[in-house]
């Protein structure tokens, strides 16, 4: 009965007719920007900022790191790096450019230091289980990338860094054009040897990371093609080739083992605002090749994916009710000596968003997704919001979500481990924040309390009666927890002060025992730290722009041996002189100013203190 009713409900506003609305998105600044947003839809959690300006001569990585809302799991510089939303598994986040799933279907992950900063004009963080909206992998939240349409100036860009243990960093950009086309063109490349120095224990000499050098070279091509007044095109190509060394871990004296990442993503958005909705359509390609080799181990282990992903959106207002229609189909074929053959998946998702201003202050939303895998029985999700806005600039919203995630093809397929008959993880979600803020930008000061459980969790674990690891649905999880956040900023005689303070308690447990790996019930998952804090402090006085972070992070449980607590600083200093036709900055940039030894994963080397310096410019060529 209940599927017949959301069926029911996602098909009305193909029926109805409705008052031309006119859409468009935000304008931003063209430089990229780094916004960290609540989960809600009522606005961002901090205003946002120039990503050239903030975090110039940092990784995408970097700035999300610092944003202090997600805890970013990585293997060290140049290395793998996941994020980690309200306690949820790397797989649990949605990654998307420009609204396209990137996750691999394959491992269900985005290595997120494979994403170039030239690329990405902004970039959103929502916490909370959005699979109502995005479908399959939105359990934890989502993390969004996105290209904006540049103005019709020509410009031109150039950014170097230069660092610690051989990095360097070259990126470059150019856009502009007319009033009907227009383009983006962006290119990066990147390189460092990683061999920074390490003490596996303050009694022991020091060595150095080995093996662990670093080439990525990535283009980009966007057009924005306005071919009739209510008609655009636009066209993206992203082309990118990254080689890594592997080094040892602490427990072994010789790594020869690499990896090659190379992947092509295409998309071609089609806009169209008729007289009664707008529509959109996105026809999108992702291939995506791996080639790993451990000639220690004897592991040759390419691999290959090639995804194509159809979307189409319908807008429409009908009084105070806004409505989204949406229709998903997304196709993956992938290729592994692991699989035996090649192994295909299709999904098929049809969404609707409900939003009905009561007052011009208080809102209510309901998200519906019927969704399908292959010729598996469809899974729903669902998802209610309210939001209301007080005087004096206080605003409560809420939300519950029902979520799901599919297993991926390797939890699958691969052998040996994979299993055919695995669960979609499901789970149930419910949040509360009240929010204080200052139409005027001085400050913001709001509170986050989530709940979330999650069935048929999804873990490789050693089997009973079986010598080697396979996936299974061997248990549930509890998520829970809180986050604070308090942003300030005012004048300081010529300059300015901005304040930004963050805290997360996460508290996500086993409600059910493991035998092996052995984990007891009430047992916080890997890696995740129940206290994570992050403070950083901006003084902008004249050319100058001074900023401090410091992060905090609690003690967390590994796979072979726990993680002690560490604590980190980080320094900026930028230079810069903006006028209305150019554009200069210099920088210097200490990371881990006080040379803290620390692990985020057990066995992993983390570098000490480290320096970069860099420039970058801006020039219009042409009004």
């Amino acid at each position: 009965m209940i599927r017949f009713v959301i069926i029911l409900v996602l098909f009305i506003p193909f029926v109805l007719s409705a008052q031309e609305e006119e859409r468009d998105s935000v304008r931003h600044a063209e430089l990229p920007l780094v916004t960290v947003k609540s989960e809600n839809t009522t606005g961002p959690v901090s205003t946002p900022t120039p990503y050239i300006q903030k975090y110039v001569g940092q990784s995408l990585v970097d700035a999300l790191e610092e944003s202090g809302m997600l805890f970013i799991k990585t293997y060290g510089l140049g290395s793998l790096a996941t994020a980690s939303l309200r306690g949820g598994a790397a797989g649990q986040t949605a990654i998307t450019w420009n609204g396209i799933a990137l996750q691999s279907p394959m491992l269900g992950l985005v290595d997120l230091s494979l994403i170039p900063t030239i690329h990405i004009d902004q970039a959103q963080v929502d916490g909370g289980g959005q699979s109502a909206a995005m479908g399959s992998g939105a359990v934890a939240g989502s993390i969004s990338f996105k290209t904006d349409r540049p103005d019709t100036a020509f410009r031109m860009a150039h950014h170097f860094t230069t660092g610690s243990f051989g990095l360097f960093h070259s990126a470059h950009r150019l856009s502009g054009g007319t009033e009907k086309l227009r383009f983006k063109l962006s290119a990066q490349f990147d390189k460092a040897t990683n061999d920074f120095p390490f003490r596996l224990r303050d009694d022991l000499p020091e060595q150095r990371l080995s093996h662990a050098e670093f080439q990525q070279q990535a283009w980009q091509q966007s057009v924005f093609w306005d071919f009739h007044p209510k008609h655009r095109l636009t066209a993206h190509a992203w082309q990118q080739t990254t080689n890594r060394n592997l080094p040892p871990t602490t427990v072994e004296n010789l790594s020869l083992a690499t990896q090659e990442d190379q992947f092509w993503r295409q998309q071609l958005i089609w806009q169209a605002r008729g007289r009664k909705a707008v529509w959109e359509n996105q026809l999108a390609y992702n291939k995506e090749d791996i080639y790993y080799q451990d000639p220690i181990a004897g592991i040759d282990a390419p691999s290959t994916f090639n995804q194509l992903t159809w979307q189409s959106k319908r807008y429409q207002t009908i009084g105070n009710l806004d409505l989204e229609s949406g229709l998903q189909y997304i196709r993956a074929s992938a290729e592994a000596k692991e699989y035996r053959q090649i192994r295909l998946q299709e999904q098929k998702g049809l969404y609707q968003r409900f939003t009905y201003h009561f007052t011009p202050t208080f809102k209510h939303t309901l998200l519906a997704r019927i969704h399908q895998i292959d010729d598996h029985d469809p899974l729903w999700a669902l998802r209610v919001e309210m939001s209301k806005e007080f005087p004096q600039y206080w605003r409560v919203s809420g939300a519950v979500s029902r979520d799901f995630r599919v297993p991926t093809l390797n939890d699958l397929y691969w052998i040996p481990g994979g299993n055919p008959d695995l669960k979609t993880e499901l789970s149930w979600a419910q949040e509360l924040e009240i929010n204080k803020y200052d139409d005027e930008g001085r400050y913001f000061f709001g509170a986050t309390v989530y709940n979330r459980m999650v069935d048929n969790w999804i873990q490789w674990a050693q089997q009973d009666g079986n010598v080697f690891w396979s996936a299974g649905n061997v248990t549930r999880v509890w998520s829970r927890g809180l986050e604070f956040t308090g942003i300030l900023s005012f004048p300081t005689g010529r300059g300015r002060l901005d304040v930004d303070a963050r805290y997360n308690y996460t508290k996500s447990t086993y409600e059910e025992a493991v035998v092996n790996p052995a984990i007891e019930k009430g047992t916080q998952l890997w890696y995740t730290p129940i206290h994570l804090a992050n403070l950083q402090l901006s003084w902008e006085v004249g050319h100058f722009l001074f900023r401090y972070t410091h992060r905090y992070v609690s003690e967390t449980e590994g796979v072979n041996a726990d993680l002690a607590a560490y604590q980190l600083g980080d320094f900026h200093l930028i230079w810069q002189k903006l006028e209305k036709e150019t554009g200069f900055r210099c920088f210097l940039e200490v990371n881990n100013l006080w040379n803290t030894t620390y692990r985020v994963i057990e066995r992993r080397a983390m570098p000490g203190r480290h320096l970069r310096v860099g420039i970058q410019t801006d020039f219009l060529l042409k009004t």
